[in-house]
């Protein structure tokens, strides 16, 4: 009996004698992989204990991956989730607990910089340029074959290859927007043999609308200033307060009323005599909404009163 697919190819080599006759295995091994080992016929299985194909190992929530190979991710029982994965399922358990949409509250995940849009509106035929990209993109997440794109190659199921050909901003922008996908950029090769590869894993996926590359062109053509101003300041991070005009406004009293809820938050004044909560981070200003929603109109020992307007929406 072979262990490769078709008879052994000299049986009167010296290889054959010493019990193979030269041929790769190429069997299917328990791990997935085809076995790379010289023909067997005495050994009953194939051992794929030292099995060198690469593969990626993935963190619980999905978020993180790295490259390692096949007999190494066996031996690693699990790949720990980072800070980043941590913020992100709080994030998520917020927006579940308060029933908030995840589009609308989640859109610094998927803001594209300026500084992008910028150079995507400076490239010759740039919008041709963005349309076949997220037509790529889009088929290359969904799990389906990639159309035939200039200084696009898609290898397997899993690696889009951008060409060493390809406009250089044009790769920058490629690179920019492919977290938005959930991509994996990977960088392979050194000095001016450089590979840019794009890798899907099994948190790709489209983005929302907000995320896609075609519709922040559209709104920063439509208002740079306004664009970039969100940029700064994301909504999704502010709380608004249009304090009775008629009694003076004391910032320690928010501060006060948000005691205990380790959160960090500036608070700016308009012209127009708003209120302005800013906080660090979207989980911090979930984790106060209800807090400030509950208290609609506060007022404590001096009068101060406050009237809780609501998230930010530009």
């Amino acid at each position: 009996m072979t262990c490769h697919a078709g008879p052994c190819d000299d049986v009167n080599s010296e290889a054959y004698k010493n019990g193979s006759c030269g041929q790769e295995c190429g069997l299917i091994m328990d791990c997935g992989h085809r076995c790379p080992q010289l023909c067997h016929p005495d050994q009953e299985l194939c051992d794929s204990s030292s099995c060198k194909k690469k593969v990626y190992i993935t963190c619980p929530c999905g978020r993180r991956q790295v490259k390692t190979k096949c007999f190494r991710k066996r031996k690693i029982k699990i790949l720990v989730c980072d800070d980043k994965c941590i913020v992100f399922s709080r994030n998520a358990r917020f927006r579940e607990a308060l029933k908030i949409d995840t589009e609308s509250v989640n859109l610094a995940d998927y803001r594209i910089a300026t500084e992008i849009l910028n150079t995507c509106d400076g490239l010759r035929n740039g919008d041709d340029f963005v349309k076949v990209l997220e037509n790529a993109l889009s088929c290359f997440v969904k799990g389906k074959p990639v159309p035939k794109s200039k200084g696009l190659d898609q290898i397997g199921d899993t690696k889009l290859e951008i060409s060493q050909l390809m406009n250089k901003e044009k790769v920058k922008i490629i690179k920019a927007i492919a977290p938005n996908y959930g991509l994996k950029v990977e960088l392979t090769g050194a000095l001016k043999y450089k590979f840019t590869s794009l890798i899907r894993g099994p948190s790709s996926s489209l983005p929302p609308v907000s995320g896609l590359l075609s519709d922040a062109l559209a709104k920063w053509r439509e208002n740079p200033d306004r664009y970039h101003s969100t940029e700064v300041y994301p909504p999704e991070r502010i709380v608004v307060l249009n304090p009775d005009p008629t009694t003076p406004f004391d910032p320690a009293d928010v501060v006060t009323l948000l005691h205990g809820l380790n959160v960090i938050v500036e608070i700016h004044e308009t012209t127009d005599n708003f209120r302005l909560l800013f906080f660090e981070d979207s989980s911090m200003r979930d984790a106060s909404f209800p807090l400030l929603q509950k208290k609609i109109r506060i007022e404590n020992a001096e009068g101060h009163r406050w009237r809780f307007i609501d998230f930010v929406h530009l």
